[in-house]
């Protein structure tokens, strides 16, 4: 079978002629000089070896071979047409992507409220949320797949500490909650000697917020080792359900806990405690890519993170941003 080749050109020409059936008329259609127009047509008639239009004092009428050519012509233009506008619509769309990187416990809490308040205002904008270990954001961000990420910069990998550029946010605490039934709401805070006492309800030992939250109580001289851990649940709503059931105390993180520590209808069965008289806090930032070419979404939403944390100078109201 041999395989016929045509060019753009002489499909939009064989085209045009369904359009007008003068040669005058379709040179001045197609800004092309008749001997141009011509030398195509004699190509395309040596590609099908035969003739595809017959030529009556100048007027123009297709063979049967002719309104072949021209219906599938047709067909490869609108098609042509369609792949045009879908391009040009990605890139529209394109300039509302933006990619956010954050870690489990900040992009389950804070980072999710600010994207969807974010919506609120652009809601044609895109906001993909990728939720991963502090390592691989940052890397992800150097090498461009992500366009801005809420991380702990003491987790950063010093070897990007370079390509990325780094803006103080604010801060994340981990809370020692009980059911207020227990006793220990009388005191002011929580010796770790008392603390090894209690019976404690976590996460399972393989969950990454698990991880984290060993991480930050070792960096506070809290040993987990020695927490009587009674029950190692598969999530964060077991956990709460589990101490308000008056089952253990745990850790956690106060993004999650938030509304249930200061909310007034959730105020009077949960309470925290410091731990020898000191707050565990964690300071997040704002990481982005100084060699990357941003998004145009990019800049509001960044304006929009610290507008938020602006109007919301209070700490605890910035935790408890109303959806």
């Amino acid at each position: 079978m041999k395989y016929l080749f045509f060019t753009f050109e002489q499909l939009r020409i064989i085209n045009a002629m369904n359009n007008t059936n003068n040669f005058e008329q379709l040179s001045m259609n197609l800004y092309l000089s008749y001997s141009t127009l011509n030398l195509q047509i004699q190509k395309i008639e040596q590609i099908i070896e035969e003739n595809f239009l017959d030529l009556n004092y100048q007027y123009l009428y297709f063979t049967p071979t002719g309104e072949l050519i021209l219906n599938y012509a047709e067909i490869i233009l609108s098609l042509y047409n369609r792949v045009n506008e879908s391009i040009y619509y990605l890139k529209q769309c394109g300039k509302n992507i933006l990619r956010i990187g954050s870690t489990g416990l900040v992009g389950t809490g804070i980072t999710k409220k600010i994207t969807t308040l974010f919506y609120r205002y652009y809601s044609s904008s895109y906001l993909i949320l990728q939720i991963n270990s502090n390592n691989s954001i940052a890397w992800n961000l150097a090498n461009g797949n992500l366009d801005l990420g809420i991380l702990e910069v003491e987790k950063i990998p010093t070897c990007l500490t370079y390509p990325l550029y780094i803006k103080n946010y604010f801060k994340e605490e981990i809370v020692f909650i009980f059911p207020r039934k227990y006793t220990l709401q009388t005191r002011n805070h929580m010796s770790l000697e008392d603390l090894y006492t209690l019976n404690f309800v976590s996460l399972k030992h393989f969950f990454l917020d698990r991880k984290i939250i060993d991480n930050y109580l070792k960096k506070f001289a809290i040993n987990r080792k020695h927490l009587k851990i009674q029950f190692e649940l598969d999530s964060i709503e077991a956990i709460k359900r589990l101490v308000l059931a008056g089952l253990g105390v745990s850790f956690i993180s106060i993004l999650i806990i938030y509304d249930e520590l200061y909310l007034k209808r959730f105020s009077s069965r949960l309470s925290s405690l410091l731990i020898n008289n000191k707050k565990i806090n964690i300071e997040f930032s704002i990481i982005t890519n100084k060699k990357k070419k941003q998004p145009l979404l990019f800049s509001k939403f960044y304006k929009h993170c610290f507008n938020l944390l602006r109007i919301n100078t209070n700490y605890n109201n910035f935790l408890n941003l109303d959806y």
